[in-house]
């Protein structure tokens, strides 16, 4: 879910980042599978799953097409074809005919099984739906607390969900108060709305930060401000390692083009041929917290590089860069500017977790004083 404002040119701008749980089509599936597992038995259900993937398939993508049939006040039964693997499953390992066993269970209430057909009651089928929904209710109820979405007057219902007239439903009894839109063919609205954005990339002016952004410094050891388990010694100085300078913080909403930069500083001075000729990777970290101190912390991860070799082919004694991020339509760019000589290289941040082991004092940069 994400909360977005319509500009008065007609562009949008999100007011809270994306959010959400794991409350959509497949768990209503899940609870299905549960309540047959339950009825017919566990080590039955997974027998079948197990040996007859196909028409395990079969039976969830029937319920799939008849669940969007379920309305709030629906009295028909649910009928779906019984796969025959399943009976034969049941039998080979009960000995008893499933149709008799489900007559003179607690569940026969709920499900019967009849001439190859599982039929299913209408309230059944609705509480397999009870958990889900009531999660997307308690979420938009949380949204709608908060003190900059006072002003919500839509809510725009997409996705294959969304198709759902029992889901539909239930969010027009439970905020009657706001118009609820479901657009024809919800399913496709997601994907007809990245069709147009590729069209029109500047209709979304700002993005919310999924994560806080950052790069990886060392310091001169501050005993005050610093761990000394995160120092070393580094010729006659003791430096601390891997201090995370943020750049952009979670939840930060960021118009998009926007840039911010730090100093950076390096000294070759002494330093052997091999490694002033030697590129330099700047590693480029994220963290799920918004003020992480250090870039080994648990909630931090490296998400990518830039490779920046020297120019001319070889550093000067003294280095002076600047490392700069924008925050793109759909990207994150970082570039490396040196001061002096406004050399530029150009990378994007990568998200995928690097199959390096990681070298702090390799992959981090001095902050120029």
């Amino acid at each position: 879910m994400i909360v977005e404002q319509n500009t008065l040119d007609g562009k949008l701008k999100p007011i809270l980042k994306a959010s959400g749980g794991l409350w959509g089509g497949n768990r209503v599936n899940e609870e299905f599978c549960s309540f047959i597992s339950k009825a017919i038995g566990q080590d039955i259900f997974n027998t079948f799953v197990r040996e007859n993937i196909c028409d395990f398939l079969y039976l969830n993508g029937q319920f799939e097409i008849k669940k969007r049939l379920a309305t709030k006040h629906s009295t028909d039964k649910i009928i779906l074809q019984l796969p025959v693997t399943l009976s034969e499953t049941f039998t080979e390992k009960s000995g008893t005919i499933l149709a008799k066993t489900i007559k003179n269970t607690i569940y026969s209430k709920d499900i019967d099984v009849n001439r190859g057909k599982i039929e299913l009651s209408a309230d059944k089928m609705r509480s397999f739906f009870t958990r889900t929904v009531q999660g997307i209710v308690d979420h938009v109820r949380m949204i709608m607390s908060k003190p900059e979405c006072k002003d919500i007057k839509h809510i725009l219902m997409v996705g294959g969900f969304s198709e759902s007239p029992l889901v539909v439903e239930e969010i027009r009894a439970q905020f009657p108060t706001k118009t609820i839109i479901n657009p024809t063919d919800s399913g496709l609205s997601v994907l007809k709305g990245g069709v147009l954005f590729g069209f029109d990339t500047k209709v979304v002016t700002a993005r919310g930060c999924p994560l806080t952004y950052g790069i990886s410094l060392y310091d001169s050891f501050d005993k005050t401000k610093h761990d000394m388990s995160k120092s070393v010694m580094l010729g006659k100085e003791r430096v601390v390692l891997g201090c995370f300078e943020k750049i952009f913080m979670i939840d930060e909403i960021v118009d998009v083009g926007t840039k911010r930069s730090i100093n950076v500083y390096e000294s070759y001075k002494g330093q052997p041929e091999s490694l002033r000729k030697k590129s330099k990777e700047i590693e480029i970290f994220s963290s799920t917290e918004p003020n992480p101190r250090y870039v080994t912390e648990l909630s931090c991860s490296r998400h990518g590089r830039i490779i920046v070799p020297p120019p001319n082919g070889r550093w000067p004694d003294k280095v002076k860069g600047r490392i700069e991020f924008e925050f793109g339509q759909t990207e994150l760019i970082v570039r490396y500017i040196d001061r002096v000589t406004e050399y530029v290289v150009t990378g994007n941040v990568d998200f995928h977790a690097s199959e390096n082991e990681l070298n702090l004092l390799s992959s981090s940069v001095r902050k120029s004083q």
